[in-house]
């Protein structure tokens, strides 16, 4: 009988790993639309590709939103965060003063308006009824005592210094909220990062009003997909604003896991057809609709030539319909001529800045971390319970340090 996993003694395991991932890339006929629901997609042709061209009037201000947010304590049954958000203006390569955005106060106390807002947010799980009720098995055995609920989650907010005007989400907003999916409380579930992500969007809301005006650009890291009702209606506001002040709003994901139809990695494909094209910098139509929230319009750009980086960009479908082919270039133009610093060349420099000044890092979180334990001193019971409850998941990280 041959087995294909019996091998030779010999042989090298990962060569023949190598071997049969390079036969599985091969061996795919080309399909170049997206693998995703939409209410359109678009075949990737290289007539479909458009050229960015270098544009005759000056770029256009754009504002760049990002958020970051770190753990300071974590427990089956509690969450806490650091979080911030922050955004930066530029024209092409120039950096410009901001105008202000409500009363975010100056963070670095530099004399300089750094538009940034920190807070941190306690996330709190409840289990609601104990049991569901009328499940029934296939035996006829009752078992609604042993399916339970899903859990909602509630998110406290408690910012830092005076709130900026509009930027904090509403506690209210963040009431029982659930996923349907989520069954434990841990760092990774979205639900952590939620009142990051709606002040985030609160923050774009007030930059599109009274920030930016006809024809400038506001740029979110990551895309415009949202998940949530509460985040469906936070996004619905900023979208309403952008639209009556005539601000063009796009999301850039640094990442996209989204596949072709034929299982290949979409912007690695797109790049490949576009070597056809002879176009050093540009863009083709994705899909409109995506996931089916008939909202955006999803494209595939490069924005340098020199650049081995494609990257998804989101675009308000009624805005990027309304816009003629000059509009359009003059609107990818300007993230390209923002988009030179050798850092990260074809990335814009904007979201670099805006994700330095939104980070959150180790050092700063473990500052935090200490300030909040020292702060129970003489508190016993809160003590106990905070240093208690995150045994139940720290094992782990106690055995990796004993083990190297």
């Amino acid at each position: 009988m041959n087995n294909n996993n019996n091998t030779s003694s010999g042989s090298d395991p990962l060569k023949r790993l190598l071997s049969d991932l390079e036969a599985h890339a091969t061996a795919r006929a080309h399909a170049d639309r997206v693998r995703a629901a939409a209410k359109t997609r678009s075949e990737m042709r290289p007539s479909e590709f458009v050229e960015i061209r270098p544009d005759p009037s000056p770029p256009r201000r754009t504002a760049f939103v990002d958020g970051g947010n770190g753990m300071l304590a974590e427990a089956p049954d509690y969450l806490i965060v650091l979080n911030r958000v922050y955004y930066s203006v530029f024209r092409g390569a120039e950096k410009l003063r901001p105008r202000g955005c409500g009363n975010i106060a100056d963070r670095d106390g530099d004399g300089q308006t750094r538009q940034s807002a920190t807070f941190l947010s306690c996330v709190l799980p409840h289990a609601g009824d104990a049991a569901a009720r009328g499940a029934v098995g296939t035996n006829g055995d009752d078992y609604s005592a042993n399916i339970l609920e899903p859990l909602t989650f509630d998110t406290r907010i408690y910012p830092y210094g005076q709130e900026p005007a509009g930027c904090i989400p509403d506690n209210d907003d963040l009431l029982s909220i659930s996923d349907g999916k989520t069954t434990a409380l841990d760092g990774s579930t979205p639900l952590a990062s939620l009142a990051r992500r709606l002040a985030e969007i609160r923050l774009a809301t007030r930059i599109a009003s009274d920030e930016l005006g006809p024809g400038d650009i506001l740029v979110m890291d990551g895309s415009l997909q949202t998940s949530l009702d509460v985040e469906r209606q936070y996004a619905d506001r900023l979208y309403g604003a952008a639209v009556k002040r005539g601000v063009i709003v796009c999301g850039l994901a640094k990442t996209t896991r989204l596949l072709t139809e034929a299982g290949e990695p979409l912007l690695a494909r797109a790049s490949e057809i576009a070597a056809k094209t002879g176009h050093d910098r540009w863009y083709v139509p994705v899909a409109e609709g995506m996931f089916g929230d008939g909202l955006t319009s999803m494209l595939a750009a490069k924005l340098h030539p020199r650049s081995r980086f494609v990257f998804r960009i989101d675009v308000l479908c009624k805005q990027f319909r309304d816009m003629d082919d000059g509009q359009r270039n003059a609107v990818f133009w300007s993230l390209a001529a923002n988009s030179g610093d050798v850092a990260a060349l074809g990335y814009p420099y904007g979201l670099i800045d805006a994700d330095k000044h939104a980070q959150v890092r180790k050092k700063e979180a473990a500052m935090y971390r200490r300030s909040l334990y020292s702060r129970m001193e003489g508190r016993l019971e809160r003590r106990r319970m905070l240093e208690r409850h995150p045994d139940s998941i720290i094992f782990h990280d106690i055995l990796n340090r004993v083990t190297g």
